[in-house]
Order: C-alpha cells, then sequence, then structure tokens
C-alpha cells in the first residue's frame, strides 16, 4: 500500500509511506487469489496470487523476491529509507526506481534527500496553562518531516520531566503536556528532523503553572429556611466537580446535632435552574466511585449513609450555587464540600453563605485545601453588606474573621475585625477585578 504523507498526489508527493503485509506472511505483499479476469496490469505472484495496482502511479512486483519500482519519471532520483515497526527512519534501500525489501521490514519511506536537516523552530508558546497541564505550539519548518520536545525543571534541561525527553511527536506542531505539578515552572523546547538528520534546538519557553485549589468546604447549620449554600464561578473551557454534602460522616469526628437528612442541589445561577440533585448516595455508583478517586477525597461516606454526593461533569463557564437542604425539615449542622477533579478551566470566587450565631457548633467553618506549594487568596466575611439584599434582621453585623491551620488548630493564624479600606494590597485586588 502507498501513503502520501505530504497530502499531494502519490504522482507529485516528496514523502511516500509503502507499507507491506500480507494474508500469508508476516512480511511480504498484500495478496489475493488470481482471478481469470485479471488485466494484464496485475503481475502474477506464486501460489496464485496477485497483488494489485494502488493508486495513480503504482508499484510493480517483478519477482516474488520483492524488487519493486514505483513508475514515476523521477524515481531514480527518490530514496528509498526503511522504517522501524514505530515508523522511524534507519538504512536506505536503494532509489524508487529498483529496490528490494527485506523479510523483517514492514515499512518504507519514499521521498527526496533535503541537502540539510531542518532549521531551528521558533520560539514555542505556551498556551491553555492550567494547574497541571498546558498545550504547546510551534511554528512549522521547512523540509522538516516531524519534530521531537523536551520538558525540564532546570533551564539547562539537566532535571528533564519523565516521558518528555526527545519525544517524538509526529508532525505535529501543537501538543498537550499534562501531568505537570501546579505552582512548578517548567522549560520547553522544539527540535524538527527529516530523513537528513535532527536539527537545532528552539529557544526554550518558560512557564510557571499556578496553584490549585483541591477542596472548598463549609461546615455550618443548615434549616428550612436557610439551607447552607457554597456559590463557585467556573472560567475557562469548563471544569468537572464533585460535590458533597456530609452530616453522618461528621458524626465519628465529635460533631453532634447533625442534619438528619441532607438533600443536595446544584444550581446555575443564571437561569435558575436545577441541574443536579441528589438524596442519598450510592456508594456503588461507577462514576461516583472514579469520581471521588480522582478528586483525592480522603473524608469516606459509609455504605447507606443519607449522605449526598453530586458529580458535575464538563460545567460550561459561569456561576453555580450548592445548596445543603434538609428533607424532614428538622435543622442541623452539616458539611458542603466542592472538590475538582477535570477540566482546564478554573474555579474561582468561592464562597458559602449559612446560618451564624456567636460560638459553639452553628459557627460557620469554611476550610480551603490548596497545593502542593504556597499560594495568595483574598479572603473575606461579608456580614453588613448583605443587608442591601437581604432582611438585615437576618444578618450578622459585625463578624470576626480568624484563619486557623489544621496542623496548628489552637490558636488563629490571622485575625480581622473591620476592614481597612486604605489596605494597598486590598486595592491591587480590586483593580485585578477580583471580587
Amino acid at each position: 500500500m502507498l501513503v502520501p504523507l505530504d497530502d499531494r498526489p502519490i504522482a507529485t508527493s516528496e514523502l511516500i509511506l509503502v507499507q507491506v503485509a500480507s494474508d500469508d506472511h508476516f512480511s511480504g505483499f498484500a495478496t489475493r487469489p488470481a482471478e481469470a479476469s485479471d488485466s494484464q496490469s496485475i503481475r502474477n505472484i506464486p501460489a496464485a496470487k496477485v497483488i494489485t495496482r494502488v493508486g495513480s502511479a503504482p508499484i510493480m512486483v517483478a519477482e516474488f523476491e520483492g524488487t519493486i519500482s514505483l513508475k514515476r519519471a523521477d524515481a531514480a532520483q527518490l530514496t528509498v529509507t526503511a522504517c522501524d515497526e514505530n515508523g522511524i527512519p534507519g538504512s536506505t534501500a536503494g532509489t524508487a526506481d529498483s529496490f528490494s525489501l527485506a523479510p523483517d521490514v514492514l515499512y518504507y519511506l519514499i521521498h527526496t534527500t533535503p541537502a540539510d536537516p531542518p532549521t531551528a523552530p521558533p520560539v514555542p508558546a505556551a498556551q491553555a496553562i492550567a494547574h497541571d497541564r498546558l498545550s504547546l505550539r510551534w511554528t512549522a519548518v521547512d523540509d522538516a518531516t516531524g519534530y521531537e520536545i523536551d520538558v525540564a525543571r532546570q533551564a539547562d534541561f539537566t532535571d528533564p520531566v519523565n516521558g518528555y525527553t526527545a519525544l517524538n511527536v509526529g508532525n505535529r506542531t501543537e501538543v498537550e503536556i499534562a501531568g505537570l505539578d501546579p505552582s512548578s515552572e517548567y522549560f520547553l523546547r522544539v527540535r524538527a528532523y527529516n530523513l537528513d538528520g535532527t536539527g537545532s534546538d528552539s529557544p526554550a519557553t518558560a512557564v510557571t503553572l499556578d496553584s490549585r485549589l483541591l477542596n472548598l468546604s463549609t461546615r455550618g447549620l443548615t434549616t428550612r429556611a436557610s439551607p447552607l449554600t457554597a456559590g463557585f464561578v467556573v472560567t475557562g473551557s469548563g471544569k468537572s466537580i464533585v460535590v458533597r454534602a456530609a452530616a453522618a460522616a461528621l458524626i465519628p469526628f465529635g460533631v453532634g446535632n447533625t442534619v438528619p437528612n441532607p438533600r443536595l442541589r446544584l444550581v446555575r445561577q443564571s437561569t435558575g435552574a436545577t441541574i443536579a440533585t441528589n438524596d442519598d448516595w450510592d456508594a456503588h455508583d461507577p462514576i461516583v466511585i472514579d469520581a471521588v478517586a480522582r478528586a483525592g477525597i480522603g473524608l469516606p461516606f459509609a455504605e447507606g449513609s443519607l449522605d449526598s454526593v453530586i458529580v458535575a461533569a464538563n460545567l460550561e463557564p459561569g456561576n453555580y450555587t450548592a445548596l445543603v437542604e434538609t428533607v424532614t425539615g428538622d435543622a442541623g449542622i452539616a458539611l458542603v464540600e466542592l472538590y475538582e477533579f477535570e477540566g482546564d478551566g478554573r474555579l474561582v470566587n468561592l464562597s458559602t453563605r449559612g446560618h451564624t450565631v456567636e460560638g459553639g457548633p452553628n459557627v460557620i467553618i469554611p476550610g480551603t485545601i490548596f497545593g502542593p506549594t504556597s499560594k495568595e487568596l483574598l479572603i473575606r466575611v461579608v456580614g453588613e453588606t448583605l443587608g442591601n439584599y437581604l432582611d438585615p434582621a437576618l444578618v450578622l453585623a459585625d463578624p470576626i474573621l480568624e484563619i486557623f491551620d489544621m496542623d496548628q488548630p489552637l490558636a488563629p493564624i490571622v485575625v480581622n475585625d473591620d476592614w481597612d479600606s486604605d489596605d494597598t494590597r486590598l486595592a491591587a485586588t480590586w483593580t485585578a477585578g477580583n471580587p
């Protein structure tokens, strides 16, 4: 079989793949039984088998041993190179005017011979940068038949990323690089190759990935009139998440007065439409099992518990709200959790709203996990300002914000009571367009 690799007709192609196969040999020719109706253009081979013409400029089999010629006027100027099973060129087998097939070679390339290896590509561009992946794109190089890429953690490429050293990506000029570490700096470069050799490296591109918000959770009181809520915004190309409502799962940790039966509901804020609900999770649901494992969720739910789980795959960009409601009408403590597990989009502007009282177990306790390195966050508590949108009698007039490290839970690491409108760091955050 002849396949042009440069999207030209076989009669003018400068790069043709010859694929050798047989129904009775591991290597040989694509054959079929001879028939009386076969034309003179078909050459007989032993055992009354024939190889048929392929395309407008066929190869012709002169003998079963495998002498082949390409019927083109310039066949003597075209080089034939044997390839390994991965299509990587090796030794020269002759010219397209006449070359012999080797018993253990299944692929050959018929090609014009470039005068030199291809030039170095210009500096590649990193695009669609997420916390653990990016897309690398570069400009095609004349006379190149393929490209190799390197990814490393050092500018001199002495600390390569596993699987990304001289990675052959064929003739593509864009490739996704995944499995990277958040908050880390990487260096990327490209080389072009052809049948005459491999060219020089492109200039390197340096990229620093974002930190990743792994989990947002809030513990608080949920009632019939005031369900515990978590709001979030999806940006970019979309996101897949796991949302959970825990109540029974909190009891082993000493949390009492949990809501007897929480129901979880996910709402798209732009339309007010409920896009998913769950009342009592299913421990045997394969979608839930897979998503929970990929999200790295540590708090287990007991099989048969009345806790709730929603797996929301491929959420479109927009604003969303997760609500923890009480099925029985009885108030109680619940935990709402949000985990991401797939997608190039980002979760931003994470917020929660719930019922709080002074001290005690009903105080709102939001938790955030991010990693693997540090990340700068803006954390706000909104009380009095909510009176512009809700009944002022229902809002907390003077909230206090305390932040604790789970590993050192006895004393807060940050405390704020009344924000400072003259703080230059907050001004810079507002200028950046954040809430």
